[in-house]
């Protein structure tokens, strides 16, 4: 039709906006120049004279009057048997190039008809291969491992790169050569180990989880303890708050050790020795603390102290026929006794309001047992939805199952572990595509994941159990819970066996 138009031409990264304007009955010409070109052929080396690497992915940034622009304009990828080829709008331009965690960028010319080859020298990787046992010699678990660059001494704060070890397959990983710490986890172990990556063979690692659990007894075994581990230098090295009826796990290396157990302002002082044969557990009697540590006389003693004193306190001279006590006042050996006794129920009414605490924290096990799998689970979900993040295509995609099927593995074995019997939890989507729209899909159903194990932590903190979480995850963790009767009657126990 007869009017005013914008054409926009686009031709190797060129653009182009003419104005255009069509008359009755006339033919209109328009020759858009976009301007000379000239190719760029890019490969990627680890030193100079080496062989092509294996893939290597490059951005090319335009670069306007000494300034690269935010985006890039092209990108491409380079493998051992072919280099990168691309056709670019005469000018400047800088490269980016990312290999196995380096990182290089080089400025170029692009000039018309020409051909300008590239070879990015990028530095020596070496590989490091990483198992786990839980003791020396013993089979391969299932582990996670989040790598660190070290820099003079230093550990950088994000680590370079992670993978998941298992029972059957050693994690594999090219880096650039260098000092590493490698942060490795299992169940609810935790241990560090510093390596020197190399250029030649491979860097073999197999990390030993030295298992290490403290025990305690508590006349009230639901009471929190706090337990301060030091090294023999005194250097504090681990710390945990627990309650008496948790085993604290942990991983700790060979030697000598010191603690502190602590519940309010009672402290508890023990030491123990890590290897060498001995005992990979030890246990802290925390009953009748105050009791061993209060130099004060007991009740018993007391009451038994007075009757003493008054038998052995000389009797004056009696001038009247002494009177018999009304029956209704007990003798000072009677009241004695009567004492004990009272003592002696208040004791059993104590007891037995903590026997039922223990059945209501029985009864809460399972719920707390899918609260301990979420708490393992969720930090490698989060992992997981950052790989798919920046996944491109379905080779990339591939680690990041890897490490979502870790973490419904780790959750179905500590589910299984506290019932006994085999667990099912939700099996994982394989992919068999990857594109914008499902790779949006995935990221939404990942964070609505993570948002709901979120809520399932917050909503068990509050009392929920298994018949009120769904509830409490849909009103975003509102939820105040009832106690039950079997608490109201531990607790009023307890009340009346406290009573002075």
């Amino acid at each position: 039709p007869v009017g005013k138009y914008i054409v926009k031409s686009t031709y190797n990264k060129f653009k182009q906006v003419t104005p255009l304007e069509v008359k009755s009955g006339k033919k209109t010409t328009l020759n858009i120049i976009m301007g000379q070109t000239g190719k760029v052929e890019i490969s990627a080396v680890e030193k100079e004279g080496g062989r092509w690497v294996e893939r290597a992915s490059h951005e090319i940034f335009k670069v306007v009057d000494g300034k690269k622009e935010d985006k890039y304009t092209t990108y491409c990828t380079s493998y051992k048997k072919k280099a990168c080829l691309i056709k670019l709008p005469v000018g400047t331009y800088l490269l980016t190039t990312k290999y196995n965690k380096l990182k290089k960028e080089t400025p170029f010319e692009i000039q018309s008809g020409n051909l300008n080859k590239l070879s990015v020298v990028l530095g020596q990787t070496g590989q490091v291969e990483i198992s786990s046992s839980e003791k020396k010699g013993g089979r391969w678990v299932n582990s996670y491992h989040e790598i660190f660059k070290v820099i003079d001494g230093e550990q950088e704060s994000h680590y370079t790169t992670y993978c998941s070890s298992t029972k059957r397959k050693a994690c594999l990983k090219r880096l650039p050569v260098g000092q590493y710490l490698i942060r490795s986890k299992y169940n609810k172990f935790k241990k560090d180990t510093s390596i020197e990556i190399k250029a030649e063979g491979v860097n073999k690692i197999h990390i030993t989880f030295g298992q290490f659990f403290i025990e305690t007894v508590c006349n009230d075994m639901n009471a929190t303890v706090n337990h301060e581990i030091f090294a023999s230098s005194g250097q504090l090295i681990f710390e945990k708050k627990a309650k008496c009826s948790d085993a604290v796990k942990l991983t700790i290396d060979n030697g000598k050790y010191s603690m502190e157990s602590k519940i309010n302002n009672d402290i508890k002082e023990s030491s123990f020795i890590v290897g060498d044969g001995n005992p990979n557990k030890i246990t802290i009697d925390m009953r009748d603390l105050n009791k061993k540590e209060n130099k004060e006389d007991s009740k018993e003693e007391l009451i038994k102290a007075d009757t003493q004193a008054s038998a052995e306190k000389p009797k004056p001279q009696k001038t009247a026929p002494e009177k018999t006590p009304p029956a209704s006042e007990p003798k000072p050996d009677e009241l004695a006794s009567l004492t004990s006794d009272m003592d002696e129920a208040k004791k059993a009414m104590a007891q037995l309001g903590a026997v039922l605490g223990g059945v209501q924290q029985i009864k809460n096990k399972p719920i707390q047992t899918f609260k301990e799998s979420i708490i393992v689970s969720l930090p490698l979900i989060k992992k997981a939805k950052a790989c798919y993040q920046e996944a491109d295509d379905l080779d990339q995609v591939k680690p990041c199952e890897a490490i979502e099927t870790d973490a419904l593995e780790q959750a179905r074995k500590i589910m299984q572990k506290s019932f006994g019997q085999s667990t099912q939890v939700t099996e994982m989507e394989k992919h068999s595509e990857w594109n914008d729209e499902i790779k949006k899909e995935k990221l939404q159903k990942t964070q609505n994941d993570i948002d709901k194990m979120k809520l399932s932590i917050i909503c068990i903190d509050k009392g929920a159990d298994f018949s009120s979480l769904k509830k409490c995850i849909a009103n975003r963790g509102e939820f105040k819970r009832k106690k039950s009767d079997i608490e109201k009657m531990g607790n009023l126990l307890k009340a009346f066996g406290n009573m002075k």
